[in-house]
């Protein structure tokens, strides 16, 4: 499994600041373009990803270890054929909220999928602020699955520091036997890059 550290240094300045913009101009334009009560919170965060996902390889074009992907309707984007990550709109306990289908279990829990390149798996996530217009925070994270500790670690990119407070506190530690304990939390904020 990656660790923070290495999910950091793959994912180092440019790239995470492509992607981060790329995220906010996504969920912005979806909140434009679908300002209306009818659209509940499920049908704006489908409409932020349709066009996270369509803008991508335009957007990320100059990131040679970046690839587009998608296999049984799930869309992706692989790095530098190591990982790949989903955009996905978080709840207040850093879980994603999806149908639960066989995928999207397998998905989570880092099962072998049919179909989908044999990588680990990770979320770009955000969570929107109290008006349901704007991005507050936004994490790259490797999810487990399991409820009460979904991400066995957490990197945030983008919001005022959540830390490890109790709310954090429960995700769990992912480790394997002889593997060295690496840390859980991250913060780098990469919104002065953005302004």
């Amino acid at each position: 499994m990656i660790t923070l550290l290495e999910a950091r240094e793959l994912l180092h300045g440019e790239r995470m600041l492509n992607l981060a913009k790329l995220a906010l101009d996504s969920v912005g334009l979806s909140r434009q373009k679908h300002n209306h009560p009818a659209f509940d919170s499920t049908t704006l965060a489908r409409g932020a990803s349709n066009l996270f996902y369509f803008n991508a390889p335009m957007d990320l074009a100059s990131d040679s270890g970046m690839r587009y992907g998608e296999t049984s309707g799930q869309r992706y984007l692989v790095f530098d054929e190591r990982f790949l990550i989903r955009f996905k709109l978080f709840d207040n306990n850093f879980e994603t909220s999806n149908f639960p289908t066989d995928q999207a279990r397998g998905f989570v829990h880092q099962t072998q999928l049919t179909g989908f390149p044999g990588f680990d798996r990770l979320h770009l996530g955000y969570r929107l602020d109290i008006t349901g217009l704007l991005i507050k925070d936004m994490f790259v994270t490797l999810p487990t699955g399991i409820k009460g500790a979904f991400n066995a670690w957490m990197w945030q990119v983008y919001g005022d520091r959540v830390g490890e407070t109790a709310e954090y506190g429960t995700q769990m530690q992912l480790q394997f036997p002889g593997q060295a304990t690496s840390p859980r939390y991250a913060y780098d904020d990469y919104r002065q890059r953005l302004a």
